[in-house]
């Protein structure tokens, strides 16, 4: 049983449940409990009603170990100040369940004041708590308030939490479910959540820190409400998750995606960015084995060191060195086999050390658009067969290319424009096509499972997969001719194309 020492704590009841259960209610005054409150060998269920303070939370978590569940719905939390209690502070402020206060907490279920305002430093660190509701009083969470909170299962963020400190739930490794509707994802705040497998994103949120998912191995399911006012993903923010498909087409206020944001995600093969994007770090799509499809924002100008190394699968580039493509930095594309066709931008003018090694399935590189030679780093296309590899230049630069450094080595082909590549078709009259100021419309007889967009340069401008429709639509940004050819695969293996004129051009 449960022994009560101290006149001032009346008990209100006390009920005695199956399996030796005690649950309790006990009116309290602030500094009473830590004198007057130690635990017998039955699984309590604890209420409390009146005030507390620091001293007296930090002794329900060290004495209090058969604890099953605490409600502290009827309490507030008043000031302390006084002896070192937890994390070796003796003060404490009102209304913030204090730092490190309730670490280690037994009980998996608990219920927090309604009046708190605030959730201190590693208050409920590695507690055993299965689901918390944090009240709408609360406006900040600190750092590792929840972290190694173990049994924890769901969380939600609501907008009006203004600030949530770093590692706020890192390492809560059976959290599976998280909503969050703050403006910012702190650094590591969910990193090495093991089984968190869906995040709802509302559109208050602006930020999403360092590692803020690192490490989230199962994490497949990213979603955003609305016009989500998203401005930034910062380093590393989703590296080694479980993503397979990623939209952020909705995110028209993203201007920047940090390094290694996606780093690791060997499950990820097609990603989308909103046409805001300025910048993307190094190494964003670094060990991305799967990834097949990607479509660069026209304004971002740098594929930075390690953008895309180790993403193997992919081997249509036409999305990535588009016409604003003016740098392509070391390591870039390293170790992208499945890459045959490299098509080269009018913009470019500098490649950097080792930026294509072992791409070593690339057999010609498209370099006629280009009206100088571009600048290269050193060992560029290491591990290739440069004198088997064809490089296509404007008879205008042939000279240029044959006398510089690395380009020279490829076998130099002047540019005609008879041996365009065009897609093959099976038929043309299976399909009705229209494409009107940067919109495709498709109509097929069957149903739709590839459209693809060639320039006439035999260039893909546009690749998609939809899901078995008859009518298919879409903006084709990339669009800036006047004519095309739109080929078009069906569910049963045929494939038609037909040339379309841009009626907006």
């Amino acid at each position: 049983m449960i022994r009560i020492i101290g006149t001032a704590i009346s008990v209100c009841l006390s009920v005695l449940l199956p399996a030796a259960v005690v649950a309790r209610t006990l009116s309290v005054s602030a500094g009473e409990i830590a004198s007057g409150v130690v635990a017998g060998p039955e699984d309590i269920e604890l209420s409390l009603v009146g005030n507390v303070n620091a001293a007296d939370l930090h002794h329900i978590a060290l004495n209090c170990r058969n604890l099953r569940s605490l409600d502290l719905s009827g309490v507030d939390v008043v000031a302390y100040s006084g002896e070192a209690v937890a994390s070796n502070r003796g003060s404490f402020p009102a209304d913030e369940l204090p730092a490190y206060s309730l670490s280690g907490l037994t009980a998996i279920s608990l219920t927090l004041p309604q009046s708190l305002r605030s959730i201190g430093d590693g208050a409920l660190m590695s507690a055993s708590i299965e689901n918390i509701v944090i009240p709408e009083s609360v406006d900040k969470i600190g750092v590792g308030s929840f972290a190694d909170c173990g049994k924890l299962r769901k969380v939600r963020i609501a907008s009006t939490v203004k600030s949530v400190g770093a590692y706020s739930f890192k390492g809560c490794g059976s959290l599976t479910d998280v909503d969050y509707d703050s403006s910012t994802v702190p650094e590591s705040a969910f990193s090495e959540c093991a089984k968190l497998s869906k995040i709802s994103f509302g559109n208050e949120v602006k930020f999403i820190g360092k590692d803020a998912f690192a490490g989230c191995i199962s994490l497949s399911d990213v979603t955003f409400a609305g016009q989500a006012s998203l401005s930034e993903i910062s380093d590393g923010a989703f590296a080694v998750t479980a993503l397979q498909d990623m939209d952020f087409g909705d995110c028209q206020s993203l201007k920047s995606v940090g390094a290694h944001a996606f780093a690791g995600c060997t499950g990820l093969e097609s990603i989308v960015l909103p046409s805001s994007v300025e910048r993307i770090g190094e190494g964003i799509f670094l060990d991305c084995g799967s990834l097949k499809s990607l479509i660069l924002p026209e304004r971002v100008s740098t594929l930075p060191a390690i953008a895309l190394k180790g993403a193997s699968s992919m081997s249509d580039l036409s999305g990535v060195l588009g016409g604003h493509v003016s740098v392509v930095g070391e390591l870039a594309m390293a170790g992208m086999g499945a890459v045959e066709k490299l098509p080269l931008p009018a913009s470019l003018r500098e490649i950097g050390s080792n930026a294509f090694e072992g791409c070593t399935s690339l057999g010609i590189i498209l370099a006629e658009k280009l009206g100088m030679v571009p600048a290269l780093g050193s060992d560029v296309w290491l591990g290739l067969d440069c004198p088997s590899i064809e490089l296509v230049v404007d008879k205008d630069m042939a000279s240029g290319f044959s006398s510089a450094d690395q380009w020279k080595d490829f076998k130099i082909k002047i540019f005609d424009e008879s041996a365009i590549d065009s897609p093959v078709a099976d038929r043309t009259d299976a399909i009705r096509a229209c494409l009107h100021e940067s919109v495709i419309e498709v109509d097929s007889s069957q149903p739709i499972v590839g459209v693809r967009i060639y320039d006439l340069d035999g260039r893909r401008i546009f690749y998609a997969e939809p899901q078995g429709v008859c009518n298919y639509s879409a903006s084709v940004t990339a669009v800036t001719g006047k004519v095309y050819i739109v080929s078009v695969s069906m569910s049963d293996g045929s494939v038609a194309a037909v040339k379309l004129l841009n009626s907006a051009d």
